[in-house]
């Protein structure tokens, strides 16, 4: 019997930490199409994996904590583990922590530069949590960089030259995705029925904004390989953004 709740609990945590989402944690491995490197490195992008998983895990736990007043009342997020009482606050604060440590520890494993960005990541994750997740737009941008703070990891490791017009597209991408990501979460029947921060006339503009990206990324996409000297080529950028659209709409 003991056995069995111990098991409960164990998946009760499992769901908390969100581990559905780790496979956005894969873009990291993007750079692999286009570089070839060494067993080494390899090892590295799974150190680095892993810290990015853990440290985003950390940072559903703290959101969950701190939205756990408003959860309670949310049709669909009450019935998180932590809003419907099958876990606490303290225990998943403690596991947070914990996280964060074990993270940290698996990126310095990866290398130094690593480190930094994890620490990055988790510092903007609680700013967002704490203060910006509410300010309409802005929390675009955040989870915009968020994604891109992934890819840039992946290009760390593999060592190719990080360049402003790499970040640049990886931004462009991430964020016309996530923008329309937003305008189909904001206009569900789930949202409709929750407190959402964008009204009507930001759902406008929100939709202004979907419509200028989707036409000028042919445009951007265009300066991006004339920039970079056709560096990469267009069949390989494809798969990438191909395989980029699908991780991030899991």
């Amino acid at each position: 019997m003991k056995k069995k709740i111990y098991t409960l609990q164990f998946l009760n945590y499992l769901i908390a930490m969100r581990v559905v989402h780790y496979s956005k944690n894969s873009i990291i491995f993007l750079p692999v199409f286009f570089i070839t490197t060494t067993s080494e490195n390899y090892l590295n992008l799974i150190y680095t994996f892993i810290s990015l998983c853990l440290i985003s895990s950390a940072g559903y736990l703290f959101n969950d904590v701190k939205d756990l007043a408003t959860d309670k009342l949310h049709s669909i997020k009450k019935f998180r583990p932590l809003a419907s009482n099958k876990i606490t606050s303290n225990s998943c604060k403690i596991l947070a922590v914990f996280l964060i440590l074990i993270s940290l520890s698996f990126s310095l494993a990866a290398d130094i530069q690593i480190f930094y960005l994890i620490l990055s990541y988790a510092l903007l994750s609680f700013i967002y949590t704490l203060l910006l997740k509410k300010i309409v737009f802005l929390d675009l941008i955040f989870l915009t960089t968020f994604y891109v703070l992934r890819l840039i990891s992946g290009i760390m490791i593999m060592d190719p030259p990080i360049t402003i017009w790499s970040i640049s597209l990886g931004f462009y991408f991430f964020l016309t995705l996530g923008s329309i990501k937003r305008l189909t979460d904001t206009t569900s029947n789930i949202e409709k029925h929750s407190s959402k921060i964008y009204n009507n006339f930001s759902i406008k503009l929100l939709k202004i904004l979907i419509k200028i990206l989707i036409i000028l990324m042919p445009l951007v996409f265009y300066f991006y390989l004339k920039q970079e000297n056709m560096v990469f080529s267009s069949t390989k950028m494809g798969i990438v953004l191909v395989t980029s659209m699908f991780i991030f709409t899991l």
